[in-house]
This record gives structure tokens, C-alpha cells and sequence, in this order.
């Protein structure tokens, strides 16, 4: 029992709620940066990797770009 009490320091109140509130300021943060913005209208559904690459018209490619 003594050699876990050696492994594992003591931590104090003060540094337990300090990190915790840390984590909950972090974890708000994240979350609300998550919405998206509502004044642009979906767009074209997109396939993995390469987008909507296959939509682009290479005559045009000036244009399409």
C-alpha cells in the first residue's frame, strides 16, 4: 500500500476543481463552435476524397474555378 501511495501523488482540492472547470470551459467551447452558419444554403453533396471535382467542367475550367 505504501508503494501506491509513493506512485500516485497527492493532489488537492484546489488543483482538482481547477482542472475540472479547465475541462468544462474546454468542452463548452468546442461544443459551441460546432453550429454551423445558416445563411448559406446547403450545397451539392459531395463524394469522399475527391469532392466535387467530378462536377467541374475541364472546357471551362477557368470558369469553373
Amino acid at each position: 500500500m505504501a508503494l501506491l501511495a509513493l506512485a500516485l501523488p497527492a493532489v488537492d482540492l484546489t488543483t482538482a476543481l481547477l482542472l475540472c472547470s479547465l475541462v468544462m470551459v474546454l468542452l463548452l467551447f468546442l461544443a459551441s463552435g460546432r453550429k454551423t452558419d445558416p445563411r448559406f444554403p446547403a450545397g451539392p453533396a459531395g463524394l469522399p476524397i475527391i469532392g466535387n471535382l467530378h462536377q467541374v467542367k475541364l472546357s471551362r475550367l477557368h470558369e469553373s474555378l
